[in-house]
């Protein structure tokens, strides 16, 4: 509302107008209110959660060696669930759990695997043999066997990721919510070894 003495405003000095007037000054507006859906509160709720990353450990633990398979072990987080009371009284269940471990092994190799199958060396099922290895530019420059290595990597950018799946449920079926992907990046160095006659 606006207070002119233009038609289609309000003329405040006309006493005829004082209810009107009144109800304009001691009024608040109601602003309009959206609520959310049960599927938005439980995306928010599912966003919020503290995702864990993964933590990889590698066999061999320093450096590879091409030709022979490195172990990824990493721990399997536990899923991780809340409970809310929506504004209508009813209660939600949001639940989120690793659904996928996938490494990206830094040579162009990709895999995706069960969580429980990253355990140590030898019951691990995350493994990946490396062809070629990572050498320093100097050593790729200046040794005999420097034309062996990687042309540019000094250590190959292994990739590890959860995928978080999350759901939730209003007391019926369990509805999919979609996945979050946590993930960590570490340098692995990878030989060679060579065998040399003795005497």
């Amino acid at each position: 509302h606006y207070w002119s003495t233009i038609p289609g405003g309000i003329d405040t000095w006309e006493p005829a107008n004082d209810p009107i007037v009144i109800a304009v000054v001691t009024t608040t507006p109601v602003c309009p209110f959206i609520a959310e859906t049960p599927a938005e509160i439980a995306w928010r709720i599912f966003r919020a959660f503290p995702l864990a990353v993964p933590d990889p450990s590698f066999e061999p633990p320093d450096n590879g060696i091409t030709g022979l398979p490195t172990y990824v072990a990493t721990a399997d987080p536990s899923d991780i669930t809340h409970i809310e009371v929506l504004p209508d009284g009813r209660t939600m269940e949001v639940w989120a759990s690793v659904a996928l471990l996938t490494v990206d092994w830094g040579d162009g190799a990709e895999g995706a695997f069960e969580p429980s199958r990253a355990v140590e060396y030898p019951s691990g099922g995350v493994t990946h043999t490396y062809v070629t290895k990572t050498c320093t530019a100097a050593y790729r420059e200046n040794h005999p066997f420097g034309r062996n290595c990687h042309p540019t990597l000094e250590a190959y950018p292994v990739t590890a990721s959860f995928v978080w799946a999350g759901r939730y449920r209003v007391g019926g079926p369990w509805i999919d919510l979609g996945t979050l992907t946590r993930s960590v990046t570490v340098a692995y160095d990878v030989d060679e070894v060579h065998g040399v006659l003795q005497p």
